[in-house]
Formats: structure tokens, C-alpha cells, sequence
């Protein structure tokens, strides 16, 4: 029997028997080659995939897209709740009480005609959302104008490291004179992710009036809404010029607590995650989830992802985008 020169792979002459032995050790052969090619394929295309990423004016490719999953991004998507610049869901093992995590509450001073901001910290234990918050004291005002009193809001999640949200929230006085809290600030509506620890500001823009207030954590202070967000969905058409061999999908995403079940539709082939790496990008983390696609991809594709979020975890979707094979 011969063999060929550079894989070794056996040549029968006409008078060789074939032999198992030689078949099969030809055939393993043959198959750890083509999964160390295809391998190759898609770590060149993992390479290229960011290579253009990190481009602000990439140049014309066939085969790359890229999305991301900010307001306006492109994206169609359903059960999910729109960020800065991401999409989130929580599934909340059981409702938010605030008796549950009452004793996570600290406050950073008070509100005064010296100081009209007020700032607290707290880790809620469930998924859910904050829709205002209670303060105790007082707040004597002289004139009607007075009695609504815009200020800004800020989140900050310390646990991720980032600003959550940014905005306006709206203390409500029910009449001029004084009044005896509690007393309201609302006007958002922040998504919470059970087990992070949250810093929120509020600075009253125009101060009118002579403010003496708290927040109590012993009082009703947080107004919440639980979350049971167990499905979710968001889709994307990828408008290519040619058919491809295959295709590698990065999504970059977090998955929080108990985490989710992320499953790919392309084309309506399911596909489950190939890889999760832990990635760092602009003093942020992220997971980074790999699917593969081994079938022809034509020019023309669709995308759908979807989420079956765990009892007790949460899930945020940053952006999404395939390289061609």
C-alpha cells in the first residue's frame, strides 16, 4: 500500500485489500483536518469582524454588518426595555419589597436651603424598576409657583461601574405654605437588577423655598414594580450583495444573577452558543457570545434572538454583528 506524501492518507493499488484499520484511520484524519480548517475560517473571521469594528470609516466589505442595540439602532425587538445605548430585562425571583432590602439603604445627608440636593444608596435583592422615591421633613414655600419643583436625576450603578440614567424628576408640594412629608419625587422610571448596588441624586434645579428633608429608611421611601420579563425577542435583516459558505455571529451582551437562554434563529436554523468569552472595552465588561453558522448563507439573511430569562436574572444587549464566511 502507498500513501500520499504530505497527509499520509492511504493509496490502494488494484490488488490491495482495503483494510478497516486504513480506511478509518483516513477518514479520522481526513475529518481532524477539515475541523482544524474550519476552525481557522472562523478565527479569521473573528479577527476581521473586529478589525473593521474598530474603524470609524470602514471600508466597503462584503459580508460584514454590525448593529447596535441603542434607541434607534435598527433593530426590531420585543419584552425588552430600552437603555442608554442598551436593552435590558429582568426576571425577578420573586416581587421587589423594600422590606427585603431595607437595611442596604444609606443616605448622604440632607436636603437644605443650603444644599437642595439629596443622595442615597441601595441594593435591591429582586429585578424590578424605581419609579420615585418618599422624602420626610418639611418644605415651606411662598408662592404657587413654587409648589412643583423640577430637578435632575441621576442613577448610578456601582456594581457595573456606569451611569444607569440621566434626567429629570419632579418634587410635588400639594399646597403654598408648609408641607409635612412624605413627599413625593417622581417622573422616571429606572430599571434595577437584583443584587447591584445603586447611587441616586436628586438636585432641585431652581431652588424656591426652605427644604428640611430625608430619606427614611425605616418610611415607605422607594416607589417600585416588580419585574417578570421571561421572554424576549429582537431581530435584524442583513441586506448583503452575495451568498457566503457560512457565517460568525458576536453578541455582546451581559447576563446577570441566574442569567438566560439565548438561542439564534438565522434564517430560521436555530443555533445554540459555540463560545462565551468575558471581554474589556473602554473600562467595561462584557460578555461576548460566539454562534456558528455552517450552512450557505444567502445574501439576503434575517436574524432572530431569543431570550428565555432565568428566575433571578437579567440580561442587557449592547450590539450585535456577523463576518461572512
Amino acid at each position: 500500500m502507498n500513501y500520499t506524501d504530505k497527509f499520509h492518507f492511504p493509496q490502494w493499488d488494484e490488488t490491495d485489500p482495503i483494510l478497516r484499520k486504513d480506511f478509518n484511520g483516513a477518514m479520522d484524519s481526513a475529518e481532524t483536518g477539515l475541523v482544524r480548517a474550519e476552525d481557522s475560517f472562523f478565527r479569521m473571521a473573528y479577527n476581521r469582524f473586529h478589525y473593521m469594528r474598530s474603524l470609524e470609516a470602514a471600508p466597503r466589505q462584503i459580508g460584514y454588518f454590525w448593529q447596535s442595540f441603542k434607541q434607534n439602532g435598527g433593530s426590531s425587538t420585543s419584552g425588552l426595555t430600552q437603555m442608554d445605548g442598551r436593552l435590558w430585562m429582568g426576571n425577578g425571583a420573586g416581587d421587589l419589597n423594600l422590606d427585603q432590602f431595607r437595611s442596604t439603604i444609606t443616605t448622604d445627608g440632607a436636603m437644605s436651603i443650603a444644599n437642595y440636593r439629596i443622595t442615597f444608596s441601595f441594593a435591591p435583592n429582586q429585578c424590578g424598576w424605581v419609579t420615585g422615591f418618599r422624602l420626610s421633613g418639611s418644605f415651606q414655600v411662598g408662592a404657587q409657583s413654587a409648589t412643583r419643583q423640577q430637578g435632575s436625576v441621576t442613577v448610578y450603578n456601582q456594581t457595573a461601574g456606569r451611569w444607569e440614567w440621566t434626567g429629570y424628576g419632579t418634587l410635588v408640594l400639594p399646597e403654598v405654605g408648609i408641607t409635612y412629608g412624605p413627599i413625593s419625587v417622581t417622573g422616571f422610571r429606572v430599571p434595577l437588577t437584583g443584587g447591584h448596588r445603586y447611587t441616586i441624586t436628586f438636585q432641585i434645579l431652581e431652588g424656591k423655598g426652605t427644604p428640611a428633608l430625608t430619606l427614611d429608611p425605616q418610611s415607605d421611601c422607594l416607589i417600585l414594580e416588580s419585574a417578570h420579563m421571561t421572554s424576549a425577542w429582537a431581530e435584524a435583516q442583513i441586506q448583503g450583495e452575495e451568498e457566503s459558505q457560512g457565517g460568525l455571529l458576536l453578541l455582546r451582551t451581559h447576563l446577570w444573577g441566574e442569567g438566560a437562554k439565548l438561542t439564534l434563529r438565522w434564517d430560521g436554523e436555530s443555533l445554540t452558543p459555540n463560545v462565551v468569552r468575558q471581554v474589556r472595552e473602554n473600562g467595561q465588561n462584557y460578555d461576548e457570545v460566539e454562534f456558528r453558522r455552517r450552512s450557505r448563507v444567502p445574501a439576503k439573511s434575517r436574524l432572530r434572538l431569543d431570550i428565555a430569562c432565568n428566575p433571578g436574572g437579567a440580561v442587557e444587549l449592547f450590539e450585535w454583528g456577523t463576518m461572512m464566511i
